[in-house]
């Protein structure tokens, strides 16, 4: 007997029980996966998955290198080239030889045009770093000429 033979020989009472079977299948599978998807994009839409929004971020500025050469060693002079404006607190030059340098600033904030120096050895790596209160980033970095000796 084929499952066309089984089928028309169930009735309807048994055909009704079949549906039934199968639609609860479909519901315990669906639903789990309802779930799921409605609490992810309520993560997203309440800002849950952000940590709540207090998290810092980074400032967007652009920041530029230039190095003079002195009798004694190599000078870098970061310059604020555009973007946001950002407190002189938080902000650090780091040379690879370990020195570490507060942007140097009157007003207390970095705005376009500003500049901070650092001396450095010849082929030194300097980065830009900001501090913020859980993070460190860094805004901007290069790598100091050789030493003309």
């Amino acid at each position: 007997m084929g499952l066309k033979d089984s089928w028309n020989d169930l009735g309807t009472a048994g055909k009704v029980l079949v549906g039934l079977g199968v639609s609860m299948a479909v519901l315990l599978i669906l639903i789990p996966v309802i779930i799921i998807v409605a609490a992810v994009i309520a993560s997203f839409v309440l800002g849950i998955s952000s940590g709540g929004g207090d998290v810092a971020v980074a400032p967007q500025a652009s920041f530029s290198f230039e190095y003079e050469q002195t009798t004694d060693d190599v000078v870098a002079v970061v310059t604020h080239d555009g973007g946001d404006t950002i407190s002189a607190e938080q902000l650090t030059i780091e040379v690879t030889d370990g020195a570490t340098v507060e942007w140097d600033d009157d007003d207390g904030e970095v705005t376009v045009g500003d500049q901070s120096s650092v001396s450095v050895e010849g082929g030194a790596e300097v980065s830009l770093v900001w501090h913020g209160d859980d993070q460190t980033t860094v805004l901007a970095r290069s790598t100091a000429p050789a030493s003309e000796s």
